[in-house]
This record gives C-alpha cells, sequence and structure tokens, in this order.
C-alpha cells in the first residue's frame, strides 16, 4: 500500500501529467538540481521523484496552510537536494509538490475561512491512508548522530535552525573555525617570548603550543547528540504499573480552554 502511495505520487512529480503543456517551473528546480542548467527530461535513472514523494509522506499537510505548507515542502526538498534557492524559488517549488499532492488525490484545498469574501486555503486529506502515515523526523534517530563538522551535514540538516519569520540573507552559519581543532597562536608567541626572555635554555617547540577544541556550544551539541534516543523502558513498565502514576486520560479544565480558545480564534478570523 505505501509502495503504492510512493509511486503515484512519484508519477506526478516526474510527468505531472497536463496534456502537452509546458513545464511547471517547480519540475524545473527539481529537474535542474544543483546544475546551472535545466535538462530537456529527467534523466533516466534519476530517483528524485521517488525520493522527493517519500520525502513528501513523511509530512503531514492535513489541516495545515497552504503558504505554510508550500514552504515547509520546499525546506524538506531543499534540505534531502541540498539545493539553494531564493525565497521565490521556495515559493514556486512548493507551490509545484502541493500541486501534485493534490493531483494524485491525496489531498484537497478548502476554505477555513468558510467565508464567501474572504479566502484562507487549507490542506485536508482525502484518504485515510495517508493521514495514518507515521511523520519522519530527520532531526531525530534511534543511533548516535556524527559529530558536526560544519554548519550543514552530508544530510543537508543545519545545526542553527533560523527563527521564522527569517530572511535568507539574514541567516547565520557558524563559521568553520567554530569547528576546528587547532593552536592558540597568541598564547603560543607570549609563551616562546616570555621563556626565551627568561630562560634562554628553552626553546618551545611548535608541537607543545596550547591547542583548543572546537567552540564550547559546538563540544557541547556534540556530546549531547552522541546519547542514543530511547524508550526509558523500566520507567515505562513502572508507570503502567502505577495507577497513581498514569496521566488522566480526559482533563475537563484543560479542554474546556481548548475549546474557548478555538471558538475566539474562529470569531477572529470571521471578523465577527
Amino acid at each position: 500500500m505505501y509502495q503504492q502511495l510512493v509511486d503515484d505520487l512519484a508519477l506526478q512529480i516526474r510527468d505531472y501529467p497536463r496534456n502537452g503543456g509546458p513545464r511547471p517551473d517547480g519540475m524545473q528546480l527539481l529537474q535542474r538540481g544543483r546544475s546551472r542548467v535545466i535538462p530537456v527530461t529527467w534523466p533516466r535513472d534519476s530517483t528524485v521523484p521517488n525520493d522527493v514523494a517519500e520525502l513528501l509522506l513523511g509530512i503531514q499537510f492535513h489541516n495545515q496552510k497552504a503558504v505554510a505548507s508550500c514552504f515547509a515542502a520546499a525546506e524538506s526538498v531543499s534540505q534531502l537536494l541540498r539545493l539553494e534557492l531564493t525565497w521565490r524559488e521556495d515559493f514556486v517549488l512548493g507551490g509545484f509538490l502541493i500541486s501534485c499532492l493534490i493531483k494524485a488525490g491525496y489531498y484537497r484545498l478548502y476554505n477555513i475561512l468558510r467565508s464567501e469574501r474572504r479566502f484562507e486555503w487549507a490542506l485536508q486529506a482525502r484518504r485515510k491512508a495517508i493521514r495514518e502515515l507515521a511523520e519522519d523526523d530527520p532531526y531525530t534517530s534511534q543511533e548516535p548522530f556524527p559529530a558536526w563538522t560544519s554548519g550543514v551535514d552530508d544530510a543537508g540538516r543545519r545545526l542553527v535552525k533560523p527563527s521564522t519569520p527569517q530572511t535568507k540573507a539574514t541567516r547565520w552559519t557558524p563559521d568553520d573555525t567554530e569547528f576546528q581543532r587547532r593552536k592558540h597562536e597568541l598564547i603560543c608567541y607570549r609563551l616562546r617570548e616570555q621563556l626565551r626572555g627568561f630562560m634562554n635554555l628553552w626553546e618551545v617547540e611548535e608541537d607543545d603550543a596550547p591547542v583548543i577544541e572546537p567552540s564550547v556550544w559546538i563540544h557541547g551539541i556534540n556530546k549531547l547528540e552522541q546519547n542514543v534516543y530511547r524508550i526509558n523502558q523500566r520507567l515505562l513498565r513502572e508507570i503502567l504499573s502505577n495507577s497513581d502514576l498514569q496521566p488522566a486520560e480526559n482533563n475537563q479544565q484543560l479542554e474546556n480552554e481548548s475549546n474557548a480558545l478555538m471558538r475566539e480564534r474562529n470569531t477572529r478570523k470571521r471578523g465577527v
């Protein structure tokens, strides 16, 4: 079942059936990849459509706003393929990907404002199988992550994720020196001069220079991510065996607060 979902979506991404019309700009961005030249068609051995299809099926767009979904899809695909796109290219690529999901029959668009004059489009899953697919999290793994050696790793993950909203021009990427083991030249120079001035018998060798490890925060992140992500089975068994430790199935106070907030949100959107 899952493979059929992937294949059907990959067909939309690869061919985007359009009765001979021009290729969408988003398709051309995928076909171009990191190259500057847009190929006439997909390379015969390209796995990009299938890879992108699997990635999109690992993201739940149900009841998410269409514009936000466009950028979420484009960001994930750009990370997968290591693409450096402009804001407008993100929007074009994301629009193409969302339209593929819709053409495949996986989602539909609906107006969450429920108004004939005002529109706020969102996505709704049309198939139960789509909603039941597990979400992928590229930043979570059962195996320890390798140590960071640059601001972007081999899988395209960013060490420092920009806040929202954020323009691409103001994104910060750590400098390469943050990750390097290096000798502190200034301390080495001062130490050498002091030793030569007071003890002419000694001469500091280059190998004796103090070594500076990667920045403290880089070291901390690397050490933290070496811990294996796993469920504490002993604690889980203790919770399941002790009814006093088990959380309540329903919290009426929280449900009432949630319902009140949802009513206020809908009222504001209708402009009442």
